[in-house]
């Protein structure tokens, strides 16, 4: 009987969690808006299923890409539907999410760049 690894690996790369944060200035009055990075996070390439697409063209969304990450403990209060994701130098729409104890499962869109937004 084959043992079960201990720890997932998450080799595929680095991803950067971002979050729009609305500039100010000295009376308070909105200027503009930027990404600011939150944090890094391991990641995992996975493939989706049929369900996976299935779902998001309910959601009127493209899925590109599906990656699983260690679930962070900032996350537990925070809206991640609101956030973006930058991977491999491309900015991706977060879909859907998908959470279980020790791991965050992302659905992810592309935004931007090709015009296939």
């Amino acid at each position: 009987m084959a043992l079960k690894p201990y720890r997932k690996k998450y080799n595929d790369g680095i991803l950067t969690v971002q979050e729009m944060k609305t500039i100010r200035n000295a009376n308070k009055k909105v200027i503009g808006r930027e990404l600011v990075d939150i944090m890094q996070l391991r990641f995992s390439e996975w493939s989706f299923r049929e369900t996976d697409i299935t779902l998001c063209k309910g959601l009127g969304k493209k899925l590109d890409i599906k990656v699983e990450t260690p679930y962070p403990p900032k996350f537990t209060s925070r809206d991640t539907d609101a956030l973006t994701i930058v991977l491999r130098g491309q900015s991706y729409g977060i879909i859907k999410t998908d959470r279980s104890k020790q791991n965050l499962y992302f659905y992810l869109q592309k935004i931007g760049g090709n015009g296939d937004e």
